[in-house]
């Protein structure tokens, strides 16, 4: 990543949907992007519809695979956001100010509901990226 990038942290409870498609998105919007996915109770594995649905769109889902959130990595992410209600309480997040997103856990659910999870997160992803300084081109391009 160079120099005048920008570091995010998604969390999500399970690491199995929400925050490895936000960190896929979000590493995948911009070069200049690198971006971490934690869970605070990972299930060990990632749902079969996430990856579907960011493929589908071009993402490429190598590497990607559940991991426990870590305290230093979230203190060294310019942003932070924890995805899932009630997840900003969790003490892993205490002092610091994650942004929380509420969007439907798709887990249990078809495809549709991943790819509706995978162009909500993208909308906020992309938002949020403006809002740590970076110049995007129009998400319809992307």
């Amino acid at each position: 990543m160079p120099e005048s990038g920008v570091e995010l942290a998604f969390v999500c409870q399970r690491c199995n949907a929400l925050s490895p498609m936000a960190a896929a998105i979000a590493e995948g919007v911009s070069p200049e992007v690198a971006a971490a996915s934690a869970g605070t109770n990972p299930d060990g594995r990632i749902l079969p519809g996430a990856l579907t649905a960011l493929r589908e769109v071009g993402i490429d889902t190598t590497g990607i695979a559940p991991a426990p959130v870590q305290r230093a990595q979230l203190e060294a992410a310019d942003a932070v956001v924890a995805i899932g209600p009630g997840l900003v309480d969790d003490p892993i997040f205490e002092g610091l100010s994650p942004e929380q997103w509420e969007i439907d856990n798709p887990e249990g659910g078809q495809l549709a509901a991943f790819r509706r999870a995978r162009d909500d997160l993208g909308l906020r992803v992309r938002e949020l990226l403006r809002e740590e300084g970076l110049d995007l081109d129009d998400p319809a391009e992307r």
